[in-house]
């Protein structure tokens, strides 16, 4: 029997479910795994429990269909990070989206000046991109540059009056 199979590796399990070529499930499996928070703000997880756990559902779905998958779908939690060396491996647990032991930090950087180049930097470049996408020819329209330069201007934390090309250069 034809499949395709979706796997999620959530915040605090991996589940799959294998559907049929008209979109019914046929099979479903769950694992989870433990998050340990060890001091406050600290959100970690065993990277190689979350391995297996994958593991686990697609070996558990190919065993009970008795057939690969013609297709695999994946989705994963959000933003988290796992060190790794040259080689793959794991250096330290995964600390995940849920972490806020750099709370502190995040807020004193939002705070400076550097935070708000970052920032401006950040909405200049959506602005950017907008304006290309939606001219349809993949370049700016001379309205939408305008506007990109007035909002630049507008965010200017330092009072510099920037050229058309050096506001530019910035993105």
């Amino acid at each position: 029997m034809k499949y395709v199979l979706g796997i999620d590796i959530g915040t605090g399990s991996a589940k799959a479910v294998a559907v049929n070529l008209a979109s019914e499930p046929i099979f479903v499996c769950q694992y989870h795994y433990p998050t340990y928070s060890l001091k406050t703000g600290y959100s970690e997880q065993n990277p190689e429990l979350i391995w297996q756990a994958f593991v686990n559902c697609l070996g558990d779905t190919i065993s009970k269909l008795s057939e690969s998958p013609v297709a695999i779908c994946l989705s994963s939690a959000m933003h988290s990070l796992i060190p790794v060396d040259n080689t793959c491996n794991h250096l330290a647990d995964m600390t995940t989206w849920a972490n806020s032991r750099s709370d502190d930090v995040a807020t004193r950087l939002k705070e400076s000046s550097l935070g708000m180049r970052m920032k401006l930097r950040a909405c200049l470049c959506m602005r950017y991109r907008h304006c290309v996408r939606s001219s349809g020819s993949g370049k700016m329209t001379q309205n939408c540059l305008t506007g990109l330069i007035n909002l630049f201007q507008l965010r200017n934390i330092s009072g510099t009056n920037y050229s058309t090309s050096s506001a530019l250069t910035i993105l």
